[in-house]
């Protein structure tokens, strides 16, 4: 049996519930958007794909992407590079959506990923700053 993409399998009534709130441009179904990593053969290529999390019929939370391409070199403006700051309501500062995750869970009591992304988008501050590569602090 060949297997099937998440387009498919939503057309097909094998999922019972998409969560999040962007479209994907690949198979229009809902989702949380972009996500981009290093290639594995390739350091130096970044891998492009839209991250679907749902439930299929079987009640079975599952988590699934649609490759969307792959991009070159790693983004540098003019010897710069791209420092993240994400900045809670409370006050916690970190350059790491991980470490806001775990702060989220611990100090707020917000346990579910999906409930802890929706409180992150209303509640906490997302900063980007290109710094020179020297600076780096």
């Amino acid at each position: 049996m060949a297997r099937m993409n998440f387009g498919e399998r939503v057309k097909a009534g094998l999922v019972s519930k998409i969560y999040g709130s962007k479209v994907c441009p690949k198979c229009g179904q809902l989702g949380y958007g972009i996500f981009k990593r290093k290639s594995p053969s390739n350091p130096k290529l970044k891998v492009i794909h839209f991250i679907h999390v749902y439930v299929d019929v079987n009640g079975v939370k599952k988590q699934t992407a649609c490759f969307l391409g792959s991009k070159g070199k790693k983004t540098i403006i003019k010897g710069s590079k791209r420092v993240e700051t994400w900045i809670c309501k409370c006050g916690f500062k970190t350059n790491s959506k991980y470490y806001l995750l775990i702060h989220v869970a611990e100090e707020h009591n917000i346990k579910v990923y999906e409930e802890q992304r929706k409180w992150i988008e209303q509640n906490c501050q997302h900063k980007v700053k290109w710094i020179k590569k020297k600076q780096e602090s």
